[in-house]
C-alpha cells in the first residue's frame, strides 16, 4: 500500500499527519489500532508511532518543519517493512520494520494543531 499527501501544519504546538492500517477507531486521541506518521513544527520531527488505545513511538528523524508551508509525505507499507519519504521520494527518512498492524483503514490526523491536507493518494 502507498498513501500519499501534501501535509500542512497551519498552528498549534502538536503535529499533523497520515493514519494507516488502522482498525476499532474510537473518539480520543489514541483510540484505534494501527499506525501515524506525522509533522512536527515545534519539534522539526517527523515521526512514526502506533496506537493500540495508547501511543508508542517507534522512530523520529530530524526535518526542518515549518507552518503554513506544504510538505509532500508518502507511505509504503509492504508486509512488516514500513517507509516513510517526506518531500525527496527518493530516499526515506523513516525505514522499520514492523508485523504489529497488517491491514485497515487510512486516514489523516492533526492532534494538537490546526493542519490542511491536499492531493491525497492511495494505490496498492
Amino acid at each position: 500500500m502507498t498513501l500519499e499527501s501534501d501535509v500542512r501544519v497551519m498552528s498549534g504546538t502538536g503535529d499533523t499527519g497520515l493514519i494507516f492500517r488502522a482498525t476499532n477507531l474510537g473518539t480520543s486521541a489514541d483510540a484505534m489500532n494501527g499506525y501515524y506518521v506525522g509533522i512536527r513544527d515545534s519539534t522539526d520531527q517527523l515521526l512514526l508511532g502506533r496506537m493500540n488505545g495508547t501511543w508508542s513511538e517507534i522512530t523520529t528523524a530530524s526535518v526542518p518543519i515549518q507552518s503554513g508551508v506544504n510538505y509532500r509525505m508518502k507511505v509504503v507499507a509492504a508486509g512488516p517493512d514500513i517507509r516513510v519519504y517526506i518531500d525527496d521520494m527518493a530516499i526515506p527518512k523513516l525505514h522499520v520494520h514492523d508485523a504489529t498492524w497488517s491491514a485497515g483503514a487510512v486516514g489523516v490526523r492533526a492532534h494538537f494543531a490546526s493542519a490542511a491536507f491536499d492531493n491525497l493518494s492511495i494505490t496498492r
